[in-house]
């Protein structure tokens, strides 16, 4: 981490690119205007001033997904010698069809509770028009098309008709396992590579603990201003999403978040290229569903911005692989972002949508807070 105003040591330093840092003047700029009317007493809209007017107009209350814009073509990647890359288009798009069709189905599968949000033939015309030629491995082209086939025929009838060990999620998981088949392994190791995993992203996080104790300090109608001048002030790129990080996973954020997810973004925006991209660009999608959406299942899901983000993240990892073909860290970073499932209505939340599950394992720190207050009150 030479890059940063205090080096944190030298293990990982060659995983890090060391680049500049992003400016995030127009941010601020939005928050003195934004601080400005809070001491008028006055409204100001931050989705629109982050947006646009008219972002609101241009977010579907309910998406159905009918077309591969999802998809990514890589032909500089097909002839590659190197097995990630040369695998990144059909990995990338055969686990976006998955994750496509399933958030269409889930919108019938909603209805089904008795909470339409979609109707059934919209569903069903959505998932074929999901084209499996956007993958070029014709096993997988084959797998997708079954799975979408299964998918539609499992819906002429209802989740109570099923058998007691059938599931469509099964169909899902099924798919999954056929991308995951076809993917290269990156370590010899798993335990060794988790463990160096988890150094390095500690290292990474350690560099602007000092920072982040200051912000704790400073007065709760001050810590955003001194945030986001910190961040605009660091030297190099990965330092400042050393400190974004350490920002989102304190309790002291709790009422921030839009501003992280401001943040979050202008890094992703930029192209630039960190081993924990991954991370940001779930906490960034988690805070902004969490901010716009909502968390309910019955809440808008814009995945499709989400998977926008996801799309240019990934292409980011791809040219840290194509300039360090041996880094094992951009190579997991790049496979976590294409292989994460879309935010689900159904899922390990049995009240909401998968945004409550990602923002408590994402930002467990907030959660320490509270657990500790919990146990001080319980004595």
């Amino acid at each position: 981490m030479t890059g940063c105003k205090k080096e944190m040591g030298t293990q990982y330093r060659e995983y890090f690119e060391n680049d500049d840092a992003v400016s995030l003047k127009d941010v601020i700029e939005i928050y003195d205007k934004y601080a400005s009317a809070k001491k008028d007493s006055t409204d100001f809209d931050l989705f629109a001033a982050f947006y646009g007017e008219d972002a609101a107009d241009n977010v579907l209350e309910y998406e159905i997904v009918s077309d591969t814009a999802f998809a990514l073509q890589l032909p500089e990647y097909a002839a590659s010698k190197h097995p990630f890359l040369s695998n990144a288009e059909v990995f990338y798009n055969s686990c976006l069809l998955a994750f496509s069709v399933w958030s269409n189905h889930e919108l019938w599968l909603r209805g089904c509770d008795g909470f339409e949000l979609a109707g059934e033939k919209d569903v069903v015309a959505g998932i074929k028009a999901i084209s499996e030629d956007c993958i070029r491995d014709k096993e997988l082209c084959q797998a997708a098309k079954t799975y979408k086939d299964s998918i539609v025929i499992m819906m002429k009838r209802t989740p109570e008709e099923w058998g007691e060990e059938e599931h469509s999620m099964d169909l899902l998981l099924a798919f999954g396992n056929k991308i995951e088949a076809k993917s290269y392994k990156y370590f010899t190791d798993e335990e060794k590579f988790v463990d160096s995993l988890n150094a390095m992203t500690k290292e990474l996080a350690d560099a602007t603990k000092p920072t982040l104790e200051l912000y704790k300090k400073v007065e709760a109608d001050k810590r955003v201003e001194m945030m986001l001048h910190s961040l605009n002030d660091c030297s190099t790129f990965d330092e400042q999403c050393s400190l974004l990080l350490n920002w989102a996973d304190s309790p002291e954020a709790e009422l921030e978040d839009e501003w992280i997810v401001a943040v979050a973004e202008k890094l992703m925006n930029s192209g630039k290229y960190n081993p924990c991209l991954n991370n940001i660009w779930i906490i960034w999608r988690c805070l902004y569903q969490y901010c716009y959406g909502g968390i309910s299942r019955d809440s808008s899901i814009p995945n499709s911005i989400y998977n926008n983000m996801r799309k240019k993240c990934y292409q980011t990892c791809l040219k840290r692989i194509e300039k360090h073909p041996h880094d094992i860290f951009a190579m997991n970073c790049a496979a976590a972002i294409g292989g994460r499932v879309n935010i689900n209505r159904f899922g390990q939340n049995l009240l909401g949508n998968e945004a409550v599950i990602e923002k408590h394992t994402y930002l467990s720190g907030r959660d320490d807070k509270e657990d500790k207050e919990s146990e001080e009150a319980e004595d």
